[in-house]
């Protein structure tokens, strides 16, 4: 019991830190606002959380795992259907991680915490090389558009893109094929 009511008090902790970094920034967001909004005291949180890094680390941490394992789901998917499946897979992740990565988008100065933003652009590389195999310099150029089209696609921010985006989930992922694609047969 008690180690449920633990687990309660931490997801609530980080719910309160993703809403405020979300509408206060990553920066502008300190340890004391966030024990302010709980009702508590900063020493409780350190029982928690020693710092706002491990804040931050813990609620990006799921959607690393997610995008991780998506990105080792498809490296043995035939050629041909890999760049679907993971694009697909990338949106999925987008959208389910919208909270996160709006806090994220309210203060892109999050990232270069504790090495975030190395493994953030570590996955993105490797999304890059599952999308463009060939390993040439257009094809890596088309797969990064790839996924700036899933990006573009969704403010996190805000809610209507989210509502268009998940709606039109095909549509949205079959742009991103079309990016990929985009002059291939010029080469």
């Amino acid at each position: 019991m008690a180690a449920r009511a633990g687990e309660d008090t931490r997801d609530r902790i980080l719910d309160v830190a993703q809403e405020l970094f979300a509408t206060k920034g990553y920066v502008g967001t300190s340890l004391r606002d966030i024990a302010e909004e709980l009702g508590t005291t900063v020493a409780a949180l350190y029982y928690y959380f020693h710092r706002k890094e491990d804040l931050l680390s813990s609620l990006i941490e799921p959607m690393f795992t997610d995008i991780d394992t998506l990105l080792d789901d498809v490296v043995d998917l035939d050629p041909d259907e890999r760049p679907r499946r993971l694009l697909a897979g990338l949106l999925d992740a987008m959208l389910e991680h919208r909270p996160t990565l709006a806090a994220i988008a309210q203060d892109p100065s999050a990232l270069g915490k504790g090495g975030l933003e190395a493994r953030a652009r570590s996955q993105v590389l490797r999304a890059i090389a599952l999308l463009a195999p060939s390993g040439d310099a257009l094809a890596a150029l088309r797969a990064r558009c790839a996924i700036a089209v899933l990006s573009g696609a969704l403010d996190p921010r805000d809610r209507c893109t989210l509502t268009v985006a998940t709606a039109n989930r095909t549509a949205v992922v079959d742009a991103a094929i079309g990016a990929l694609r985009s002059g291939a047969s010029q080469d």
